[in-house]
């Protein structure tokens, strides 16, 4: 026994179900292949990282030549500190590109996007120290930032 097909009115469509046109059968056939394929595989879980405390104090401060507010309090200097092999993964982008900025970034706790705004004094001062920390594969190429 073959199934009815539904009235008009049983599904509120504009026209009855029978003169809806379907896609080509290529297009069915592909759509088919697409959800019966395997799922993504998961994302390996980032591997553990030590916290280590290291013997010397490695940080560096400056002092704001234009303090500035930001997320509702002042910031009157910004405390550089090195990133760990760990953040430099961290950095690349899955295309192998960077942005400096973003390592800058994990290495004063501030995003990069303040970073750039800051008053240029202030901006040639923080870059530089934090340029000084880069791991290596950040440093080539200084002029073509």
């Amino acid at each position: 026994m073959a199934a009815k097909e539904p009235t008009q009115a049983e599904t509120d469509l504009a026209v009855p179900v029978g003169e809806i046109p379907l896609p080509p059968e290529d297009v069915l056939e592909q759509a088919d292949a697409e959800t019966s394929a395997p799922a993504a595989k998961a994302e390996d879980p980032k591997p553990e990282v030590a916290s280590l405390e290291f013997e010397d104090n490695d940080v560096a401060a400056v002092p704001l030549v234009r303090p500035f507010k930001h997320e509702g309090r002042w910031i009157r200097k910004i405390s550089i500190r090195p990133m760990i092999t760990a953040e430099s993964g961290d950095v690349i982008r899955a295309d192998g590109t960077y942005d400096r900025y973003d390592a800058y970034a994990l290495m004063t706790g501030l995003p990069a996007p303040v970073l750039r705004g800051l008053d240029a004094r202030d901006g040639e001062e923080v870059i530089g120290i934090a340029y000084d920390f880069l791991p290596r594969v950040f440093r080539a190429n200084r002029d073509g930032e």
